[in-house]
């Protein structure tokens, strides 16, 4: 009896071990995944609009902590990013409420934001892409 619930302890012990190197594998998986958009990004574009003429510098900054922020040229923006296989989804995106005068680059970099669907990293240059795969916006490495 006592050699079976030893037995039995192990074989508990040795799945757990698996479990938590799974996890783990999963979590590296992601991790590399995100490594190439984690950084500081000048938008150069939003639906099709140049940002070169907008108020202050627009850009979108990931973190290594899944998050992100940027300015669309008038406003701050913020929110939680998760990339997986090229798959890029934005979430708890918020905005502040400023006014200022280029309206249109704000506009197009809110609309790209909330119609992103993947991106693709070459170089110092990302395209991100809407689900139809049309470039919503470009980014360039800073």
């Amino acid at each position: 009896m006592k050699k079976v619930l030893v037995a039995l302890c192990a074989v508990a012990l040795a799945s757990c071990g698996s479990n938590k190197q799974a996890e783990t594998t999963e979590n590296e998986e992601t991790k590399v995944a995100n490594t190439e958009i984690v950084g500081k990004w000048e938008i150069v574009s939003a639906m099709g609009v140049s940002t070169e003429n907008g108020e202050e510098e627009t850009f979108i900054e990931f973190t290594d902590s899944a998050t992100f922020a940027g300015c669309n040229s008038i406003n701050q923006f913020f929110g939680e990013y998760k990339n997986e296989e090229g798959k890029l989804n934005l979430t708890n995106v918020g905005v502040t409420k400023r006014m200022g005068q280029s309206v249109e680059v704000e506009n197009a970099v809110m609309e790209a934001i909330n119609s992103v669907n993947s991106i693709s990293v070459a170089d110092t240059a990302a395209f991100v892409l809407n689900e139809a795969n049309d470039t919503i916006m470009v980014l360039k490495k800073q």
